[in-house]
């Protein structure tokens, strides 16, 4: 008896947590607005909740596309409620641009479906 109490709550407790998604899979391409040609070596900065503190999370390569991977938490599951509300940030940042921040929000979450940003144009700064 002692052993299926035992193993019914060890089930229960493993069964109270949901993995859910703080950030999908970005895929990206970065865009001079006046030349149209492709910007490479931008950096994709996004915050670091173990360091507390924003750092380089990738660059945009030769072709000025960048990817961002899937970022994820486990939380407790809560019946009958929805899932939370989800948000990510991340900037854009080359020198001699302007830096650029995008930022989403999903009503109830996000899943882990691709978000293609296909044409995000960085302004050059002023001479």
């Amino acid at each position: 008896m002692k052993k299926v109490v035992f193993i019914f709550i060890i089930v229960t407790l493993t069964s109270c947590f949901v993995k859910r998604v703080s950030r999908p899979p970005i895929i990206g391409c970065i865009y001079n607005p006046e030349t149209l040609q492709r910007i490479d070596s931008v950096d994709v900065v996004t915050w670091d909740s173990a360091k507390k503190d924003y750092s380089t999370e990738t660059s945009s390569d030769v072709n000025g596309s960048f990817f961002l991977r899937v970022k994820t938490y486990y939380d407790k599951m809560a019946i009958g409620g929805e899932a939370p509300m989800g948000f990510f940030k991340f900037s854009l940042i080359k020198k001699g641009y302007e830096k650029r921040s995008i930022e989403r929000r999903g009503k109830y979450g996000f899943t882990k479906d691709t978000i293609r940003l296909d044409s995000i144009f960085l302004k050059p700064l002023e001479k």
